[in-house]
């Protein structure tokens, strides 16, 4: 799968809920309420900006501020948005706009003060894109750039001190891992994290508060492998690679929160296995590999999110190639349930790509003919 895709709860049991559909109001296209074994959750759909059709989301913060893509109408590309809560389930959505340039924007992460990160179409060229709030709903936009000779970048999530984490090409034309840090008045510095010994590409997907980063690193042939990179100070880091399903198998980290748990998925060389996984460090650099498993009549698992503590947001899907969103609940003693993400009425498939502490799902409904919408799951506490 692939390394900007974000393929992603409500209740086990949820194929026996109820459903009912409320009108939609101005800042939504519709809100569907799903019961299950006593617990309410609403499936919001998101909607799009004026004119647009389709829309997903990517990423979500403690506040509950959702960040994504929305088409417009016309030919003009998809833009960044932004949803806010205006309601315990309903949420207003801003355009964040694109570099002076671009026609397309995308929004990929969002820390707890609202700054979002993602990409945006320049002349000639896509880049790495940070949006400051500026107040009264309004963003500034900053161009991150590219490392050395580059033309493309992308930002995948940022942590609360602002650093963030994605990728960029460099004269070479060779994709690597990049962190941005921030050097005041709106500057930021990048850094290459390299690759692995003899990969060519690699790209970081994840940050956590510590900076320490997850994503992968890429042989010849498209072989990734899983890795984290530590900072050891002096805007230096050391590179871990981590294990797969098999030993000749490959991997890709996802996700990583404030523990140091890494979400990702992992597969067999052959690919006859490929699962959501969650890689937990057990001292000394070291990590232990956990196999999430897959909803009932599944066999395939992807992780996107993790949270706090420790629910892993993603998907499972069987070999047909119909997703589920679904979110994997640590049970105890390295054990995990799985339940359900309901896809909106009239769709066939769902994907969470985020989660935040509150359980905040945010993620995508799609299928079988109509085009993809983001959605927002929020379970009543």
């Amino acid at each position: 799968m692939g390394a900007a895709q974000r393929k992603f709860r409500v209740s086990a049991g949820i194929a026996a809920a109820s459903i009912v559909v409320l009108a939609a109001g101005p800042a939504l296209a519709a809100r569907t309420r799903l019961v299950a074994a006593g617990q309410v959750t609403w499936a919001v759909d998101l909607g799009t900006l004026p004119g647009g059709t389709g829309s997903g989301a990517q990423g979500v913060n403690p506040a509950g501020q959702i960040v994504g893509y929305s088409s417009t109408s016309g030919a003009v590309g998809a833009k960044a948005v932004l949803w806010d809560r205006s309601g315990p389930v309903s949420f207003r959505i801003t355009d964040l706009g694109t570099l002076p340039g671009g026609e397309g924007s995308f929004a990929s992460g969002i820390n707890a003060a609202g700054l979002v990160v993602g990409s945006s179409g320049v002349t000639g060229a896509s880049h790495a894109a940070v949006w400051t709030p500026s107040g009264s709903g309004s963003f500034r936009i900053t161009d991150l750039g590219t490392l050395p000779g580059g033309l493309l970048s992308s930002a995948f999530r940022v942590n609360d001190a602002g650093v963030i984490a994605g990728y960029s090409d460099n004269a070479q034309s060779m994709t690597h891992a990049t962190v941005w840090t921030p050097t005041g008045s709106g500057s930021y510095h990048i850094t290459d994290l390299g690759t692995l010994p003899g990969d060519e590409s690699s790209a970081a997907h994840a940050i956590n508060a510590a900076g320490v980063v997850a994503g992968f690193s890429s042989a010849p042939h498209d072989i990734s492998h899983a890795v984290v990179w530590t900072p050891t100070g002096s805007g230096s880091y050391s590179m871990t690679r981590l294990q797969s399903i098999t030993a000749d198998g490959t991997s890709d980290a996802l996700a990583l929160n404030q523990a140091g748990q890494i979400a990702g998925d992992a597969a067999s060389a052959d690919g006859t296995v490929d699962r959501a996984v969650v890689w937990t460090p057990t001292g000394s650099g070291s990590y232990s590999l956990t196999d999430l498993g897959t909803l009932p009549g599944d066999t395939l698992g992807f992780a996107n999110a993790i949270d706090s503590n420790g629910r892993v947001a993603g998907l499972s899907a069987n070999q047909t190639a119909d997703t589920h969103g679904a979110v994997w609940s640590p049970t105890g003693s390295g054990s995990f349930s799985v339940d359900l993400l309901e896809p909106l009425p009239g769709n066939a498939s769902s994907v969470a790509s985020a989660i935040n502490d509150a359980g905040l799902v945010a993620g995508s409904s799609f299928g079988p003919a109509g085009p993809e919408r983001a959605v927002a799951w929020i379970t009543e506490q």
